[in-house]
Parts: structure tokens; sequence; C-alpha cells
């Protein structure tokens, strides 16, 4: 049984640190960070079928057969107290299929609803992915400005005016490639674009920008 634990980890976990290393870097955005985190979640659905569960069955019985270990069966059935069950009769597992199964599909459903309530289900994420989409792309819809109004030293306008000027000999597809960009202006040429630096200030001050892992 720990054996095909370990195995059913490792087919998640696998998924996640590619995840994890996808997203290890300064100069990844939210919004490419988010259509990870949906191919992934996508992935991770593709292996919650019954196909999928019996091949991974078939490798732990082969891996058993390698390493001479016992065969899976199913642990001994546990009656619960009658209060929660009634008069009824509690469900008892009879197959190893039958056992592991729900473990399985529980495992990948835990790791799925993580994701899209860390990642996809975050306003405070959405929020500043639109505002990047802003810098990025240019995008000045109702709904970005809607956000941008939100904060009071923005100029909705005036940004609208210098970021056409700021994007039109500049590619910048990522905040670290504008704060490059900015940098790399003289001081009379960077203060043509103050409504610029301030929104490059506003999404470099949430925690939510994407980050290099620090290694000893």
């Amino acid at each position: 049984s720990t054996l095909f634990a370990l195995q059913m980890c490792l087919k998640v976990f696998t998924l996640l640190e590619c995840l994890n290393r996808s997203l290890q870097s300064s100069s990844q955005t939210v919004a490419g960070m988010l259509q990870a985190v949906e191919c992934l979640i996508q992935e991770l659905e593709h292996f919650r079928t019954d196909d999928a569960f019996s091949e991974l069955l078939a490798e732990n019985g082969k891996m058993q057969t390698k390493l001479d270990l016992n065969p899976l069966k199913v642990p001994r059935h546990r009656r619960p107290p009658a209060r929660y069950t009634g008069s009824a009769q509690s469900t008892v597992a009879l197959t190893v299929d039958e056992f592991y199964r729900p473990i399985y599909f529980a495992l990948i459903d835990t790791a799925v609803c993580q994701l899209r309530e860390r990642f996809s289900g975050s306003a405070g994420l959405q929020q500043y992915c639109k505002l990047e989409r802003v810098l990025v792309c240019g995008t000045m819809g109702d709904e970005h400005t809607a956000i941008l109004s939100m904060y009071p030293e923005i100029d909705v306008g005036d940004l609208k005016a210098q970021l056409q000027m700021f994007r039109r000999r500049r590619t910048v597809n990522t905040v670290a490639k504008a704060v490059v960009e900015m940098r790399n202006m003289l001081p009379e040429v960077q203060a043509e674009f103050p409504q610029v630096t301030t929104l490059l200030k506003l999404l470099l001050v949430p925690p939510a920008s994407s980050a290099e892992a620090e290694r000893s």
C-alpha cells in the first residue's frame, strides 16, 4: 500500500514540479502563470479517469513483482459507529480497485481545487493580471479603465497617451523588460512617462508577481 500511495502521489507531484520550475523566474508574467496553471489543471483532469487508474494499478503490479513485494490487499474493514450510519449497512470495498480508486480521485480533486483557489480563483491575481495587461499589451478596455480608476495616483487619459508613445519603439512583453527599458532611459526621456512609471511601481509593489527561487 505504501508503494502504491507513493506512485499515486508521484503522478500528481511530477506535474506540480513542472509548474514550479516554469514559474521560478523573474521574467514570467502573471497572465502567463495563470495560463500555465490552467494547462496543468487540464492535464490533471485527464488523469482522473478509470483507464488512467487501471494503468497505474497495473504499473504497481509490475513493480511489486520486480521488488518481490506482497500484492495489494483490501485493508481490514472497520465498522463505523451506528450514530453515523443508523440502521443502514456501511459501504464496503470488496476489491483493491474499489478501495483505492476513490483515494486516487480524491488526490487529483484536491490538487485541482487548490490550484483553482490559489490562482484562477484569486480576485487579487485577476486584478493584477489586468493591470499587467495594460502595460504589456496596451489594453485599455472598460474593465481595465475601471481598475485603473481605483488608484488616485493614475490619470487614465495621460497613461493611455504615454503608453502609446512608450510602446511604439519598445518591445515590452513582461514587467521586468519594461523596468529595464525605463532604467536605460535618460532622465529627460524618463520624465516624459510619469504615469507609466507609476503603473510600474504599482506592479512591482504587490507580492503577487512571480519570483526566482532562492537556492543555497
